[in-house]
């Protein structure tokens, strides 16, 4: 018979599921929630978006390529968003991501790569020029917000550093032309076409791209998958009257149950966050528009996706001897 000391640790380790759902409500709302309001009311919109995406780049970055890489990354990240957020939604910008691109590339051979793709995240929404001062308080707060989500990613268990991809001879010239083609053009494409919600594919290229880096192909297939289940999800929601605090409520249902899926059914967290974001964007607008926001997020994920996948069969074709990347570092958190 096993002793109530035997059985205690196993019970330990799996906690019921309303308690992990508690657990990441509370989370949420304490490092992403809380902090981005309070930048919102001190510096407006734009302050809370990067606190929130400047979390969000942080983990990224650190469970694909190790915490200590991202945390030498943080001031690049808040740097990134300044002059984003300076710059808006332009050639500026596209010059911009075309940089972070080099560098990422660049970096790819000793292990960066995810982190400088992870910090042009909060990068990417910055749309709309701002003065130099509000740029560079939109910069700090991102900085600062980096370094929560480093130290969540710590706490999490996140390892320092993670194994760096077998590329033969580094090539870093190579890999910096590849980014810069791949961060530039789409960034061209989303500006010089007029696609709506256009930068959703540079979003695309640095998500898929960090996963590639860390090894990651499969999960790239689950998040193009959860990406379209979540436009069907904001279909039948679309025509349903709510208010905004409706919108954002249900939003924020359908993230902490999104985080509650992330180590075990990545796809279903893919779904769930995909349609959060389209109901955030869209809260309080029309039905239609929801739709057509869920219908343009689904449109620029496919297009990333042909890019990266363009992108993979060129350095296949011009290095045919190059090592697959394989290594198994992308972590579950």
């Amino acid at each position: 018979m096993t002793s109530p000391q035997a059985a205690a640790p196993s019970g330990r380790r799996k906690r019921p599921a309303w308690q992990r759902v508690l657990i990441v409500a509370a989370v949420i709302a304490v490092v992403a929630v809380l902090p981005a309001v309070v930048a919102g009311w001190l510096a407006g919109g734009h302050a809370a978006l990067a606190v929130v995406l400047g979390e969000g780049g942080a983990l990224l970055g650190a469970t694909r390529g190790g915490v200590a890489p991202m945390a030498r990354m943080v001031p690049v990240l808040g740097v990134v968003t300044a002059l984003a957020a300076l710059a808006g939604f332009g050639w500026g910008w596209v010059a911009l991501m075309a940089v972070v691109g080099v560098a990422a590339g660049v970096g790819y051979p000793h292990g960066y790569a995810p982190a400088l793709l992870a910090s042009a995240m909060p990068a990417v929404f910055m749309l709309e020029g701002l003065t130099a001062w509000r740029a560079v308080v939109v910069g700090v707060f991102a900085l600062l917000a980096a370094i929560i989500g480093v130290l969540l990613a710590r706490h999490l268990g996140v390892p320092a550093t993670l194994p760096a991809p077998a590329t033969g001879n580094r090539l870093e010239w190579f890999y910096g032309a590849m980014g810069m083609v791949a961060l530039g053009g789409g960034a061209a494409i989303a500006v010089g076409s007029g696609i709506p919600h256009g930068y959703w594919i540079v979003l695309t290229l640095i998500i898929v791209g960090a996963a590639l880096a860390a090894g990651d192909t499969h999960r790239n297939r689950q998040r193009l998958a959860g990406n379209l289940g979540g436009l069907a999800i904001t279909i039948p929601i679309s025509f349903v009257p709510l208010p905004a605090w409706a919108f954002y409520a249900l939003a924020f249902v359908l993230l902490v149950v999104a985080f509650s899926f992330i180590t075990r059914r990545y796809w279903l967290y893919a779904l769930l966050e995909s349609a959060a974001v389209v109901l955030l964007v869209s809260a309080g607008q029309a039905g239609t528009t929801i739709l057509e926001t869920g219908e343009a997020r689904a449109a620029a994920t496919l297009i990333g996706c042909a890019l990266v996948a363009l992108l993979v069969a060129g350095v296949r074709l011009a290095l045919p001897h190059l090592p697959r990347v394989s290594a198994p570092g992308a972590v579950d958190a």
